[in-house]
């Protein structure tokens, strides 16, 4: 993403959290039009896509602070 998402602290503000996440949309726009989700059907599920949703969760968790999922949650909800 960008080096300021990297050093975002957990603490930052609503008006660097918003602003970030403004400056991040258009290339997650990109990235989303390249790599689309897979279409969820019912092989998916059978086939373990819930076990890896939750292994990528659990990731993202353990990876991002409070202020950097925050960003990711809105660009996230720009994209739904």
């Amino acid at each position: 993403m960008t080096d300021e998402f990297d050093a975002l602290p957990p603490d930052a503000d609503e008006e660097t959290r918003e602003r970030l996440a403004r400056h991040i949309l258009p290339q997650m726009i990109v990235l989303n039009g390249k790599h689309p989700a897979p279409p969820r059907t019912v092989e998916h599920a059978a086939t373990g896509q819930q076990a890896a949703t939750a292994a990528v969760i659990n990731a993202v968790l353990d990876l991002y602070n409070p202020a950097q999922l925050d960003v990711l949650t809105r660009i996230w909800k720009q994209l739904g």
